[in-house]
């Protein structure tokens, strides 16, 4: 009876990751170059690259790191110039954790503000 039990829980070894898509979207009116999220410890890997106003770059599967903050770069595609915002995650979190959170949307509204919105 103990080894059924054993079997069907996997003796405690089990490792739960929580997975979700995750979406880079530019809602502000420049075009971006470049664009790439960095996680502040080893994070997940995830290129935007060009995104014109109102386009998105999505990663399918991610296994979410549960870190409190990354930071985005991208580039003004028209003028060059470098930008640097930094995105919490407090709040997607609390969310992916429970269960109740299977995409994360990285928003970009302007050259400094960056929403995160979790579907």
């Amino acid at each position: 009876m103990l080894v059924c039990l054993m079997s069907l829980t996997g003796c405690g070894t089990r490792t739960n990751k929580m997975v979700v898509d995750l979406t880079l979207k530019n809602s502000s009116t420049n075009a971006l170059n470049g664009v790439e999220l960095h996680w502040k410890k080893k994070g997940p890997y995830v290129p935007g690259g060009i995104l014109d106003p109102g386009t998105s770059s999505s990663a399918l599967n991610v296994t979410w790191p549960g870190l409190p903050d990354a930071k985005l770069t991208f580039v003004d595609y028209k003028t060059r110039k470098p930008y640097e915002i930094g995105v919490s995650f407090s709040a997607a979190n609390e969310q992916v954790r429970a269960g109740r959170c299977h995409e994360v949307i990285i928003q970009i509204l302007g050259y400094d503000k960056a929403d995160v919105i979790c579907k």
